[in-house]
């Protein structure tokens, strides 16, 4: 299937090249929602996995104050 002859076929195609013709955005800058995104997944992964101390994988609650 070919796009010949669809209306409006060559409009958006000049749309596309003046699009990608565009300068990038400089800046990086966050927003709040993106930045709390961020980090919530963050904790979620700490969360997730356990810490890697010896005592932790100790058997008993006493043990670990040894």
């Amino acid at each position: 299937m070919s796009p010949v002859d669809v209306p409006g076929n060559e409009a958006a195609d000049a749309l596309a090249g003046r699009g990608c013709d565009l300068p990038k955005p400089s800046s990086t800058v966050l927003t709040h929602s993106e930045i709390h995104s961020f980090q919530k997944n963050k904790m979620n992964l700490i969360w997730r996995n356990p810490p890697a101390h010896h005592w932790y994988a100790a058997k008993s609650p006493g043990l670990s104050m040894q």
